[in-house]
């Protein structure tokens, strides 16, 4: 009750120009864009909102798992949803969103290929509070599995690995 405020203080990270254009763009090419991020799950997820990685009309599927059982639970029901319906490795109008600690458990050896079949099987993927390590092996995922050509942008040096584990990286030099 008796509370007087101070100050208050925020920062805006404002995306650079075109970036929403250029990613409309490229999903429009049919090709996969994923976005591996250390920010929290709200913040990801409205960065992929405002830079159009995902749009309203999107289904967004989420997995925060807590355990090695859940996440494999939750890759495996989504995965049955994509084959009853033949959508397997396709672009489906789906957005996929998991944490770093969800993204730790659908890494290891027994899940790899059910997680790499759902992350194919949908428009765009968001990782967030993902570690640089995990970031390089996300990379190492797509290359393992799949024909797909890898180009990993960073702006940081936790994003080196990623960038170093890609067929084409690129690093952007900026503010940071």
């Amino acid at each position: 009750r008796n509370l007087t405020l101070i100050g208050a203080t925020a920062i805006e990270d404002k995306l650079q120009n075109k970036v929403p254009e250029t990613i409309e763009k490229l999903l429009e090419a049919n090709i996969h864009v994923w976005m591996l991020t250390g920010d929290k799950q709200e913040t990801a997820i409205n960065i992929a909102k405002s830079c159009r990685l995902h749009k309203d009309n999107t289904h967004m599927i989420i997995i925060n798992a807590t355990s090695h059982e859940e996440a494999r639970d939750e890759i495996r029901q989504h995965l049955e949803n994509f084959r009853v319906n033949h959508l397997v490795g396709q672009s489906n109008n789906v957005t996929l969103v998991l944490d770093g600690k969800s993204l730790e458990y659908t890494l290891l050896p027994d899940l790899r290929k059910e997680f790499i079949d759902v992350c194919v099987s949908c428009k765009a993927v968001v990782c967030c509070r993902v570690s640089p390590s995990q970031k390089a092996d996300m990379v190492k995922l797509v290359r393992e599995h799949t024909k797909a050509i890898s180009l990993a942008i960073g702006d940081g040096a936790n994003d080196v690995a990623m960038i170093q584990k890609a067929d084409v990286g690129v690093g952007i030099s900026g503010n940071e």
